[in-house]
């Protein structure tokens, strides 16, 4: 039978030049986080035995959730767990000590990729209240894994994990645990068993199986037993490396309690494990590809016995994502959530916490263009090794000083892309002023013209002149809409919200413009602008109070409120009407600290912006 695993993919060597990839950044080399030629790392050849591995090709995970087979498998679990079958505890059994032997059946692929089950003896090496560690005989016999490495497996899973974890003075099962749910604790004696040995793919770092969660198995398939199987040779050459592999393993291990979503978001949670446990995230390189960013977002291609990492960045990076957002409870809750596993789940879940899938879409692929929290708490990463993400265009940019031929003006583009489902399209226009522009999902039937409303959404990220950013929501509509001003660029975010549908939607943009060099002066002198705008914060920096001047052409109603970099809201200095003008509002520094913060302003589903630094 097909053996259902979920395994761990490592990127663990650099990005590759090429003329649409701009490589992502990683974090300085620390005791987190393995980089080719780091000491103790994976670079070069590890030999185990008879075994030779390349290091940096540990970067495929053989998860199987879609095939006929796999399928099969879930289908099974879910129906043996329906009728209430359990494997019966053998109140007999012995608990094992330290230096017994076990034969535990393992997976083994031959090189036409057919998966098989094979018979191997272990020796527990490690036992707790919570696991048994079981090391493959021939492992230690050749010194592949000694004490070391047992303690330090030890340590991450019961003690401590990195800094940067959701809670350091916790292993990574207990924070696991916490947030997604306990293991199905399939033969009733609660311990996970992790069986540590040479896989021999040199491409699998971890797995978990399907099939150890059967009670009706066929003898020689599978264990009947909660199993994490590790390879030995990141116990032997990188124990922080095989820490980030068995949180991501037993975070999948954890999933077997539940129904499963698509592998996108299945493997995209068991990333994230790995990075609410304080490890690094792994390299982010398919964010610099236009093609890859163009696929739909939920796409899962990487085929197997290969290093292609494209589709576990994008579930690590979207997940990620929503746990920098929402919290990793959240993350939690889509795992566990006895909704539906579709759209409508996911949806559900986020909406319970004041979101929408569309809402986490847009302001996803706002944060990959802009990477800038500054702007907005939403729309940038705060971890290190993503500081250097930023998408490229999808589309060449389009210069307002240069002439067009459709209309007679010389100004006008008339633009048309297909967006895939829950992928986006980048559009850029620069040196513009006044824009007038209609964007549209062509309906020729008529029928269906409001559900594309519903899956289709603009966000224009407006650059003005002084380098400051404003933002405004658009939908489809047969109306034009009015950018009136002055603008450096104006760079449209069209985002599709629904990555569940097969086939995405064509969009259309329809504008005109006056090229900025053509505007003068007189035609804005002593005007204000039409919408509510942060003409300045003065002085910046400031020690005890600054004042923050908004500027319109009419009175409004408008909210302004202080962020400080990690997005927690400080202050509002202002939720209501201010008249026409020039309104000056005071920002007090007297609950604040020393540091940076975002004056927000919000008007009319737009926004704007202006950083401000405390210096005490």
């Amino acid at each position: 039978m097909i053996l259902l695993r979920i395994c761990l993919i490592l990127a663990l060597s650099g990005a590759t030049s090429a003329p649409d990839v701009r490589a992502a950044s990683r974090p300085p080399e620390s005791d987190n986080v393995v980089t080719p030629g780091h000491s103790g790392g994976l670079s070069g050849m590890i030999r185990h035995g008879n075994h030779v591995h390349e290091a940096g090709s540990a970067s495929w995970c053989g998860t199987d959730f879609d095939s006929p087979e796999a399928r099969a498998i879930l289908a099974q679990i879910k129906a043996e767990r329906k009728a209430g079958l359990r494997r019966p505890l053998n109140k007999n059994r012995i608990p094992p000590d330290i230096g017994d032997r076990q034969s535990f059946n393992v997976s083994e692929r031959s090189p036409n990729g057919d998966q098989t089950w094979i018979p191997m003896e272990f020796e527990l090496v490690d036992t707790t209240a919570l696991y048994h560690l079981w090391v493959e005989v021939a492992e230690l016999s050749d010194g592949i894994i000694g004490q070391s490495q047992v303690n330090s497996l030890r340590t991450s899973i019961l003690t401590g994990t990195p800094s940067r974890s959701i809670d350091p003075n916790r292993g990574f099962f207990a924070n696991n645990n916490t947030i997604f749910g306990m293991p199905p604790d399939i033969d009733g004696d609660g311990i996970v068993d992790i069986l540590i040995y040479d896989i021999g793919t040199p491409s699998v770092a971890g797995y978990v199986s399907g099939a150890d969660q059967l009670v009706n198995q066929p003898d020689g398939q599978g264990n009947q037993r909660d199993i994490l199987y590790l390879d030995s040779r990141f116990a032997a050459s990188s124990p922080q490396t095989l820490n980030t592999v068995a949180a991501h393993e037993y975070a999948h291990l954890i999933n077997f309690s539940y129904e499963y979503y698509i592998t996108f978001l299945s493997e995209g949670m068991a990333e994230f494990a790995s990075v609410m446990n304080g490890y690094y995230g792994r390299a982010i390189t398919y964010i610099s590809s236009v093609s890859e960013v163009s696929l739909p977002l939920f796409t899962w291609e990487s085929p197997p016995n290969t290093a292609d990492t494209k589709d576990y960045e994008r579930g690590n990076l979207f997940v990620s994502y929503i746990g920098q957002q929402l919290g990793p409870a959240v993350v939690g809750e889509i795992m566990s959530d006895p909704g539906p596993k579709s759209v409508g789940g996911l949806n559900a879940v986020l909406s319970r916490h004041g979101s929408s899938l569309g809402d986490v879409l847009v302001d996803f692929h706002t944060a990959n263009l802009l990477n800038d929290r500054s702007i907005d708490p939403a729309f940038g990463y705060a971890a290190p090794e993503y500081a250097g993400l930023r998408a490229f265009l999808t589309s060449s940019p389009i210069d307002g000083e240069i002439a067009t031929s459709e209309n007679e003006n010389g100004f006008s583009l008339d633009f048309s892309a297909s967006v895939n489902a829950g992928s986006v399209h980048y559009l850029r226009m620069t040196k513009v002023a006044d824009v007038s522009f209609m964007y549209d999902t062509p309906d020729p039937t008529g029928l269906f013209y409001s559900e594309k409303i519903l899956r289709n959404r603009a966000r224009l990220v407006l650059e003005h002149a002084d380098g400051s950013f404003s933002i405004r929501e658009v939908t489809p509509r047969s109306t034009p809409v009015q950018v009136d001003g002055q603008y450096d660029t104006i760079t449209f975010v069209l985002s599709h919200s629904n990555p569940f549908i097969v086939a995405g939607d064509r969009v259309t943009i329809l504008a005109e413009w006056t090229p900025l060099s053509q505007v003068t002066d007189s035609e804005y002198l002593d005007e204000f602008p039409s919408v509510p705008t942060l003409a300045s914060v003065w002085p910046n920096p400031f020690s005890g109070s600054a004042r923050v001047m908004v500027d319109m052409d009419r009175s409004s109603q408008v909210r302004i409120h202080l962020y400080d970099l990690l997005g927690r809201h400080r202050a509002t200095l202002h939720d209501g009407l201010l008249p026409a003008g020039r309104s000056e509002l005071t920002l007090e520094a007297e609950d604040l600290e020393s540091g940076t913060y975002i004056v927000l302003l919000q008007h009319d589903g737009a926004s704007t912006s202006r950083t401000v630094t405390l210096v005490r």
